[in-house]
């Protein structure tokens, strides 16, 4: 800084002056128009505020939000800038904020259906936990399983099954190190310490799963044996139950029907038993709530019946309102069912996943047995809790809709008009969400057609219906294959 008694002389003790003073000197002596773009240029940074570039935590933290949101492409965007400013600050070093970054990337690709980037990033990141906690620690466990959970995204089930034994294989030493010595060759027996194997019943599960998707139930069925063996499945009614239903699935994959109905059976018997175990939403909420809101509430309701008794004696009795003609039944068969969605707690909705899954699987057996009634009770069922769960306009509840007029056509051959509505249901929300160039939208379009009555609509919806699927999955595949089949027939 300058003294009061510096030398300073014409233009150099101006400039001087200016430095010291800022923007409240008087400008009035100032050499150039360049000095006074600089006194304004610090006026207006003091009057509206520095902002600092932001750090790669303050876009983790937003791309965070916006996926929680639903918005990947805005969160997308900052986490690549995220990972940009990480790189640029820190280099390649790694920590636990790379490997986060990395993952939550892989995240929203994923959500993106932008499955090649996703696997990079996943990669990337197994390879930061690898670098901070060894190769063969526990907590490689969750990078694996987001590389498998990838891969069976991409029907890449080979993969998918080599990257969840090894996460298997980690988890088993993390067991088997965390357990006594004693129990160390009996880790999945009833009897074994009293330790959460929960982590191990879910990885056999998904190797379970990805063997189904191949087609090979018998390596299915030695995974999912294992996994019945675990504790955690022993004593939890729910995860019994999940077991058990992956067991039908392969049961019915092996042309096993008989074994895979008593299955499903025993699945809903433990279902059954977990729901006893769960209370109710409503006697949860008179639980949680204090004694003070609870005593509220009921003087409101007696409040709210004692007006309803004062208004009803002291008014006059209302004519009875005209009730609208009945619709006819074509319109009554056009109507969305009575069910809605509900909402429901986590493990409420968690059950009622897997007893839609369940149900579904028990009808499709009843179905390959050629049992029409049984299998329209049960896909009926599968039907209502796919609504309860998702609303009406879901592509699960469209799929739903599929399988039950299937089931309707097995059943009642000469009743053909529930089914016609149910695919005319699945058509329209397959319509919406997916847009008429899609498959699955032509499927169902394809068994609408099978329904109408007039040979003409049919002929165009079935090739309409094989037209989109030679050009989406090619004239050698099954399901074209099938519906061209259907065409041929009404053809001749």
């Amino acid at each position: 800084s300058l003294s009061p008694s510096s030398s300073c002389s014409g233009s150099d003790r101006d400039t001087a002056c200016v430095t010291r003073a800022g923007p409240s000197h008087s400008t009035a002596s100032l050499p150039t128009d360049v000095d006074q773009r600089v006194v304004n240029m610090a006026g207006k940074t003091r009057s509206v505020g520095f902002r600092p570039p932001p750090s790669a935590a303050a876009c983790l933290a937003k791309a965070q939000a916006l996926h929680a949101q639903g918005d990947n492409t805005a969160a997308m965007v900052s986490a690549e800038a995220g990972l940009r400013l990480r790189l640029d600050e820190s280099g390649e070093k790694e920590d636990s904020e790379l490997c986060q970054i990395y993952e939550l990337l892989g995240d929203i690709y994923v959500a993106l259906c932008v499955y090649d980037k996703a696997l990079r990033c996943f990669g990337r990141a197994l390879q930061v936990r690898k670098q901070l906690y060894g190769p063969r620690h526990a907590q490689l466990a969750a990078s694996y399983r987001k590389l498998g959970d990838t891969h069976m995204l991409k029907k890449e089930c080979t993969s998918a099954i080599s990257v969840y034994s090894e996460e298997l294989s980690l988890l088993r030493e993390e067991w088997d190190r965390a357990a006594d010595t004693t129990y160390g060759s009996t880790c999945f027996a009833a009897n074994s310490p009293t330790q959460d194997d929960t982590a191990i019943f879910a990885a056999l599960l998904r190797i379970a799963a990805a063997y189904m998707t191949q087609d090979q139930p018998v390596q299915s069925m030695e995974v999912l044996d294992q996994a019945a063996k675990c504790r955690c499945c022993a004593a939890s009614p729910l995860r019994r139950a999940e077991c058990l239903w992956q067991q039908a699935r392969a049961h019915r994959c092996a042309l096993d029907v008989d074994q895979g109905i008593q299955c499903c059976h025993d699945a809903l018997a433990a279902l059954a038993a977990a729901k006893q175990q769960q209370p109710s939403a409503r006697q949860a909420d008179e639980h949680d709530s204090p004694p003070h809101k609870q005593e509220a509430e009921k003087e409101k309701e007696g409040e709210e019946k004692e007006e309803d008794a004062e208004q009803s004696q002291g008014c006059d009795p209302q004519p009875p309102t005209q009730q609208p003609p009945p619709k006819s039944e074509e319109k009554q068969r056009r109507q969305e069912p009575a069910w809605e969605q509900a909402q429901l707690a986590p493990v409420e909705h968690q059950t009622m996943v897997l007893e839609h899954n369940v149900y579904t699987v028990l009808g499709r057996l009843h179905k390959d047995k050629n049992e029409g009634e049984p299998a329209q009770q049960a896909l009926r069922t599968a039907l209502r809790l796919a609504i309860t769960l998702y609303g009406h306009h879901h592509l699960a509840v469209a799929t739903a809709y599929v399988r039950y007029g299937v089931a309707l056509r097995l059943a009642s051959p000469t009743a053909p008009e529930e089914a016609r509505w149910a695919f005319e249901h699945a058509h329209r929300i397959r319509s919406a969400l997916l847009g008429d160039a899609h498959e699955d939208t032509a499927v169902a379009l394809g068994w609408l057609g099978r329904q109408q009555r007039v040979a003409s609509d049919a002929f165009c919806m079935l090739q309409q219906c094989v037209g989109t699927l030679q050009a989406r999955l090619g004239p050698a595949h099954p399901t074209t294959y099938k519906f061209e089949c259907f065409l041929d027939e009404l053809v001749m």
